[in-house]
């Protein structure tokens, strides 16, 4: 069942035809907590790790697959960078749904692209959906299984980081509580760079 409006990015998608990016780069996509990370920040995070942001905050994966021929096939990439899954379960997708959408577009970039490596980013545990880290859990136990069932696909777990002991960490996000601050930022990007970059 569709529940996302799955052409309401369309004026944002077409932005990005006005930004020059290279092609064979490691393609970041998926929701806020990659368009927040922005363009220079996440360029200067990754340091050597040529970077390109493709994230359209409030996504689900169901519009994350409608827009993959516009965004991600153009781009050609070496790498894609996957987070998806906040707003899925927050709009009532169950965890399998999610990651059924989401597999789609693996397959598509395994198949479109030879040799690309995937990384998966779980959905983060944040003190304003604290009800839905049941569901998240799920939904990432399933993305875990499936990157150790592919070669080049792995799954990049820095859920200990969202944590103190076992109380959720409140000092690496906006008021919001939803999203990371520069502290967030800087713990959350060093964890992925030193993943990729050992990894590609």
């Amino acid at each position: 069942m569709v529940r996302s409006d799955l052409a309401c990015f369309d004026e944002y998608i077409a932005s990005f035809k006005t930004r020059s990016e290279p092609k064979a780069a490691v393609v970041f996509y998926g929701s806020s907590t990659i368009t927040m990370w922005g363009h220079e920040r996440l360029a200067l995070q990754m340091k050597d790790i040529p970077a390109v942001n493709r994230g359209f905050g409030g996504s689900t994966a169901e519009q994350a697959l409608y827009y993959y021929n516009r965004v991600i096939k153009p781009l050609e990439p070496r790498a894609l960078v996957w987070y998806e899954g906040d707003n899925d379960i927050s709009a009532g997708y169950t965890p399998e749904e999610a990651f059924l959408i989401s597999e789609r577009v693996f397959a598509w970039a395994l198949k479109d692209f030879p040799g690309i490596k995937l990384y998966l980013l779980p959905p983060k545990s944040c003190p304003s959906r604290e009800a839905l880290i049941p569901a998240y859990e799920q939904y990432r136990r399933l993305l875990k299984d499936y990157a150790q069932s592919k070669p080049d696909v792995f799954y990049i777990d820095y859920i200990g980081m969202l944590y103190d002991g076992e109380t959720l960490r409140r000092d690496i996000y906006l008021d919001d509580m939803l999203h990371f601050n520069d502290t967030g930022y800087a713990e959350f990007s060093a964890v992925v760079y030193d993943f990729i970059k050992t990894t590609l």
